[in-house]
């Protein structure tokens, strides 16, 4: 006869937890994480080793998409700068930071640091155009509006957090947990391009 042990089953060893961190924080940053912990059900630690995961994965996304993902980080900081100092002088408060991308302003000046980025990075020359002669119809349509059509099916994952693509999964649940309260203008977004 087999002895059984008490407790639970051993997890597999990728799952065990074996490694204690011991670190120092501010007493802001600990609060934050455990109301953070609290919103999500998880204890403090448990919060740390999702976070800290969480940064792997998006620095992993970042990789994976090459230069596209170097401009983006260049973007996003610019759009961030922007967006702050914009809503701090548009608000006349320090709190105007915080949540620009509510300030329409703000939002635009955002939008416009993104586009001098992303135009600082365009190569030269003139664009070609996609020649789709005899492909049909919808095919041709799409084609010749990748840019527009890719960017509408990457904000429906956003809104939804699925994507019709299975490899693309993790892709769009990282951009929908991003996006927090944002995600509704994705959502408003995508039904009315739905319904044109």
């Amino acid at each position: 006869m087999v002895k059984k042990t008490p407790g639970r089953p051993s997890l597999p060893e990728k799952m065990r937890k074996s490694k204690n961190f011991t670190f120092r924080g501010t007493a802001d940053l600990h609060e934050r994480l455990r109301q953070a912990a609290a919103i999500s059900g998880r204890t403090v630690s448990d919060e740390i080793v999702e976070r800290l995961s969480g940064s792997f994965g998006a620095a992993e996304m970042i990789n994976k998409c090459g230069a596209a993902g170097a401009i983006g980080q260049v973007a996003i900081a610019a759009m961030s700068a922007a967006g702050e100092t914009a809503g701090i002088l548009s608000a006349l408060s320090p709190q105007g930071a915080i949540n620009w991308q509510d300030d329409p302003t703000a939002y635009d000046q955002a939008v416009r640091a993104a586009v001098a980025v992303l135009e600082q990075f365009r190569p030269t020359g003139a664009p070609a155009e996609i020649d789709v002669r005899g492909l049909p119809e919808s095919t041709a349509s799409a084609l010749a509006n990748i840019g527009q059509t890719l960017a509408a099916e990457i904000l429906m994952e956003a809104a939804t957090g699925e994507s019709a693509r299975s490899q693309m999964a993790w892709r769009a649940n990282t951009m929908h947990s991003g996006l927090g309260s944002l995600v509704e203008r994705a959502r408003t977004s995508t039904k009315a391009k739905r319904q044109r």
